[in-house]
């Protein structure tokens, strides 16, 4: 993925029910689309430092975020998770979760986009340092990691390169499917041998769409307002077609009515050429 895209940043906020529903019963890992150019080439603002080494997509074009931007905000974000997932302290064996990415994600996507932002309301360091004090990381251990690791985890990235931007995989077999979160979900649940029973809890209801309880719409509201908007679109429907019926039969009155008054204008200048004096003949214009 990486943190310019719109598309990932949208997955992400969709998703993150599911990741904390799931939590250390699964092994998240993020991935970015980082990527090198030849040493020859002239990358622009598209790498780190005016290298060629680490770089990323533009995710505006002329504007004014850039793909070294996105590639500093990429190491930030893998920077975030390595400070903050931690296993589940109370089971021998457990994914790493981080609750802190997940709502710095979320926040980021809101607060700091790729494309009609501006000023700390962009992608970029200003707007990234505000969002982790937000959701309670602390920025000094981001930043270290960054300084100190920034190589390490960067190389990492071009060496494992994904084939999309989008891609994604799950016990490490290339996902095919949309890019939508109850399908991943279903996705990910299929691949555990025992799946825990927050899969069968998210499936049945599934975070983000309607569920018939307490605090939320009920099935006879529900029922009652679909009934009720198929009733309007119905009226509608009648409505426009009395319309269409009476626009069409007042059309049909007026050619018929233009009809008849160019017929008896015909009518009567014959008449009248059939009273002129013998000798003298019609004019004719062209």
């Amino acid at each position: 993925m990486s943190s310019g895209s719109q598309e990932a940043s949208e997955f992400l906020k969709r998703f993150k029910d599911s990741a904390e529903t799931l939590k250390h019963h699964l092994q998240f890992v993020p991935h970015y689309h980082i990527f090198s150019l030849p040493e020859a080439s002239f990358p622009g603002r598209l790498c780190m430092d005016g290298g060629t080494e680490f770089c990323a997509p533009d995710p505006d074009g002329t504007g004014p975020v850039t793909g070294e931007d996105v590639a500093n905000e990429d190491l930030r974000q893998l920077c975030i998770w390595s400070v903050t997932a931690r296993l589940a302290p109370e089971a021998d064996k457990s994914a790493t979760y981080s609750q802190q990415f997940w709502d710095y994600v979320d926040r980021f996507a809101d607060e700091c986009p790729s494309r009609s932002g501006s000023g700390d309301h962009i992608l970029g360091e200003d707007c990234s340092r505000r969002v982790m004090a937000e959701v309670g990381i602390s920025v000094d251990d981001v930043e270290k990691c960054a300084h100190d690791h920034r190589i390490t985890i960067l190389r990492d990235q071009i060496k494992y390169v994904a084939w999309s931007p989008l891609a994604l995989r799950i016990n490490g077999w290339r996902y095919s499917g949309p890019l939508d979160p109850e399908t991943v979900l279903k996705a990910v649940c299929s691949g555990y041998v025992e799946p825990p029973v927050e899969c069968s809890e998210l499936l049945s209801g599934f975070a983000a769409r309607f569920r018939w309880g307490p605090g939320t719409i009920s099935l006879t509201t529900f029922l009652w307002t679909t009934m009720a908007m198929m009733g309007c679109m119905m009226a509608m429907f009648l409505l426009y077609r009395q319309h269409m019926t009476k626009s069409v039969r007042t059309l049909l009155r007026e050619e018929v009515m233009l009809e008849v008054q160019t017929q008896m204008a015909d009518y009567t200048e014959m008449s009248e050429l059939g009273n002129q004096q013998p000798g003298v003949r019609p004019s004719l214009s062209f």
